[in-house]
Formats: structure tokens, C-alpha cells, sequence
């Protein structure tokens, strides 16, 4: 296959089994072949994290490998704050970038989204994108932490092309807090590989044993990190509104985190 005369680099911390990284990936492999040529740097997984890290890593570096995808691996890029790996991280980003030279960089995650932009501003690159998957304005640090992030997404908004959000939520809790402008905040929703779930089925029998439920419960199920960001509080309050019209509804909330004894 003839590859396309785009070079575009996409940037993660990490290709794990989270929304985020498999949103990544769904992007990377659709890239038109014969218009651009697609690699992606990411941040090395530990051994096991709470979402199966390495193992996830591994599996989706060889999806990348099976599609002639080039990638980079960069240990130092990790989601916890460390001025050393963080300084490392954007040392080794800058010198990939010149090595590669891609008419477009197009970074993902806070972390990555940070590093990536200083790295591919250092380097002159015209074309900066940025997708969040989220933000860290609110719930995950103190309101100190959140005021000196919401500045540095202020000021890396300023050098970037265009930003990207997966809702239009997204987009305008964004917006209401000075981070980026309208017309270069493009909303792009994650899609969905249903083909993989249409024929799937389960029997009735022995799905609700799997978790002691009666025979003829109604399973609602969540699968998912267990912190506060993620909602399970509406999922709960869902619960209680149907069950006053539909009988036997359960509730089975799979997962771990820092609210996983709640």
C-alpha cells in the first residue's frame, strides 16, 4: 500500500483498555491510508494497572504492528505529575517530532495533551489538535491543582488548531472556563462497533448466578472505573425511579477504584 503524503502523530499516555485509548486507536486505524500516514507515540504501561494495562498495551501494539502501523514507545510519559519523567518525557517528545517531522500532531489525555503541544510547538509544527476525553477541571484534584490546570489548558488553547470533544457537554464546560474558541472546538462523539454485539447472548439461567440474583431478574449492569467522576451516584438514582414500575430490577456495578468499598 502506497502510504499517504500526511504524516500525522498521535500522542497518548497510555494505550490501556480505557475509553480514551480505544477511542485513539479506533482513529489511528481509520485514517485514509492513501492520504495520510499515521504514528503514534505513547507512554510504556507498568506490569498491571487497574484497568490491565500491559496486557492491553500489548494487544493493541500489535493491532498497530498487523495494520504496518509505526509506533514509539515513551517511558517517561505517565499520567501521575513528576517534574523529571515529565521534563524527560518532553525532551524525548521533541526529538521524535524532528526526527519525524508530521505536518500534523494530534494529541489525546490530559497529560499527553500537554507534553505533545509544548513538544510540537517547540518544534514548529503547523497543525496542533488536541482531543481531551474529558478534562480535569473538576473531581479529580484539589481546587488548587484544578485552578493551575485550567490555566495551562488557557494558555496551550492559544496554540492549538483545533480541540475536540467527544459530547457537546464537553465542548462547553470547555468553553465557559476561557479553554479554547467556538470555531476551532469541533465535536466529534466516539462511535460504536456494534457488529460485535448483535449476535451476542446470554442465558437467563446463568447470568443472574453469576452474581446471586434470582432467576428472573432484570440486570442492570455498569462496568467501569469505581471513582466519582464516573456517575455511578445517577446510575443509583436511575435505579430507584424504575424500580417503581418495573419489578425484580438489580443492579450489578463491576469495577475498582476509590470507591470500591463506598
Amino acid at each position: 500500500m502506497k502510504m499517504g503524503s500526511h504524516k500525522v502523530i498521535h500522542i497518548i499516555t497510555r494505550l490501556d483498555r480505557g475509553g480514551s485509548a480505544r477511542n485513539t486507536m479506533l482513529t489511528v486505524l481509520g485514517h485514509d491510508r492513501t492520504q495520510y500516514e499515521p504514528t503514534v507515540i505513547a507512554g510504556e504501561a507498568g506490569t498491571w494497572d487497574a484497568q490491565g494495562g500491559r496486557t492491553a498495551t500489548i494487544d493493541n501494539l500489535r493491532q498497530l504492528e498487523k495494520e504496518s502501523i509505526r509506533y514509539h514507545l515513551v517511558p517517561s510519559l505517565v499520567r501521575h505529575i513528576s517534574l523529571a519523567s515529565d521534563l524527560t518525557a518532553l525532551w524525548r517528545l521533541v526529538r521524535l517530532l524532528r526526527q519525524e517531522r508530521p505536518q500534523i500532531v494530534h494529541t489525546h489525555t490530559s497529560k499527553a495533551g500537554v507534553l505533545g503541544r509544548l513538544a510540537a510547538w517547540i518544534t514548529g509544527i503547523s497543525i496542533i489538535i488536541h482531543t481531551p476525553h474529558g478534562h480535569v477541571f473538576y473531581g479529580h484534584f484539589g481546587a488548587a491543582s484544578s485552578w493551575v490546570f485550567l490555566q495551562i489548558e488557557r494558555v496551550l488553547a492559544r496554540i492549538t488548531s483545533s480541540l475536540i470533544g467527544l459530547t457537546l457537554t464537553e465542548r462547553q464546560e470547555h468553553l465557559d472556563r476561557g479553554v479554547g474558541q467556538t470555531h476551532r472546538f469541533a465535536v466529534v462523539p466516539s462511535g460504536i462497533a456494534v457488529d460485535r454485539f448483535r449476535n451476542a447472548r446470554a442465558s437467563g439461567k446463568i447470568v443472574p448466578e453469576w452474581f446471586d440474583c434470582p432467576p428472573n431478574a432484570r440486570i442492570i449492569g455498569s462496568v467501569g472505573w469505581l471513582t466519582n467522576i464516573k456517575g455511578h451516584r445517577f446510575l443509583i438514582d436511575a435505579l430507584a425511579l424504575l424500580k417503581k414500575e418495573y419489578r425484580n430490577l438489580h443492579l450489578v456495578i463491576i469495577g475498582t477504584g476509590d470507591q470500591h468499598h463506598a
